[in-house]
Parts: C-alpha cells; sequence; structure tokens
C-alpha cells in the first residue's frame, strides 16, 4: 500500500492486452501439440478444431483433431472446452480467436503455429479418411456429382450427335476410373516415401 491506497505497477497501454490472459491466442509449436493429444479423455483437455474446408481435411489431418467449419464454430453453440485451432496459415487462426472473443466465447484459444505445413515439416503425421497417401484423394466413387456429370455429359453428347466415338469415351472414361484411381494412389505413396 502506498499513501493507503493498494499499489499497481504502471503498465504502458501498449503492452495492455484486450482480452484477459485466460482467453489469450497463444501459438502451439507442433511438438506441443503433439504431447498434448497424447491425453485426449483428460478432464481439462483442450479440442482441436481443423477450420480447414472439409476436402482439406478428409484429404490430410492431425489425428485426434475434429472438423468444423468456421462459420459453423461462430453461428453453433460454442463448446465448453479450451480450443486448439488448425488452420492453413498462423493469421486465419488469430482472425478466428478474435472472431470467437469478439462473439462471446469465453475459453482460451490456441493455434497450431505455423499451421498443417508447420506439423508436416516437423516430421509429423498426418492422416487421411480415405486410403492411401496423404493429399491424395485414391477412392474415386462414381456416385460423386462430378464424375457423374462428367459421364452423362459424355453420353449426352454422344446421343444429341449420333457420335458412337463420344459414346464410347464415355465408357472408356467411367472403365477406366478405379485404374486411374490405382494409379494415382501408388504415385501418392511413392511421393509420400520419398518426402518422408
Amino acid at each position: 500500500m502506498l499513501l493507503g491506497l493498494p499499489w499497481f505497477p504502471a503498465i504502458p497501454c501498449r503492452m495492455r492486452s484486450r482480452r484477459p490472459l485466460a482467453m489469450s491466442n497463444a501459438g502451439l509449436h507442433p511438438h506441443e501439440l503433439k504431447l498434448l493429444l497424447r491425453s485426449p479423455d483428460a478432464p481439462h483437455a483442450p479440442l482441436v478444431v481443423d477450420v480447414r474446408r472439409r476436402g482439406q481435411f478428409n484429404r490430410s489431418h492431425i489425428a485426434g483433431s475434429h472438423h468444423l467449419p468456421v462459420a459453423r464454430l461462430l453461428s453453433s453453440e460454442q463448446p465448453d472446452r479450451d480450443l486448439i485451432l488448425v488452420t492453413e496459415r498462423t493469421e486465419e487462426a488469430i482472425a478466428i480467436a478474435d472472431s470467437l472473443h469478439s462473439s462471446g466465447f469465453h475459453r482460451r484459444i490456441q493455434h497450431l503455429s505455423g499451421g498443417v505445413k508447420a506439423w508436416q515439416e516437423a516430421g509429423l503425421a498426418l492422416e487421411s479418411n480415405g486410403k492411401g497417401g496423404v493429399g491424395v484423394q485414391t477412392t474415386w466413387s462414381l456416385r460423386e456429382p462430378w464424375v457423374l456429370s462428367l459421364v452423362l455429359l459424355g453420353l449426352a453428347a454422344g446421343l444429341q450427335q449420333g457420335s458412337s466415338g463420344l459414346l464410347l469415351s464415355a465408357g472408356v472414361v467411367w472403365l477406366l476410373l478405379p485404374g486411374l484411381s490405382q494409379l494415382l494412389q501408388r504415385g501418392g505413396e511413392r511421393l509420400q516415401r520419398r518426402c518422408s
């Protein structure tokens, strides 16, 4: 106490945080995140949220992370756990954390410094929702809209023009997709082995 008043050290304005320390947006090194992921069921374990696009998440993501688009994270009921954001770039994570705090999220938010690229550069593994190598879509489902659209477009053009060549091309595309998928898978696996 100084002159009967509590004493507080003067803190320059530029050093004062706009939000409490519990809500800070600290960056985590990839190996720090890996250690945190070893005990995901611990009582105070943070929720690791990958906010990249669904396709990016399906091709490669950190084991134990959960996909949640930014719009849904901001608009839905927010989790009652601390968060660790996984993005492509650090700047994205900082902007998302600021938006979450502005919307009233009161828990601590951290982010993976350098994003998924830093995780890979640290030599840490990513997993895929498909079979095969990371970053290569290895299963081409004929039910996917774009594949079916290409085949139907070829068939329609062939019927309209009366061209047996276009009909034959559409049929060949339909038949060769599984083989092309396997070829891409093998190439992706070779590339992954070279990079490892």
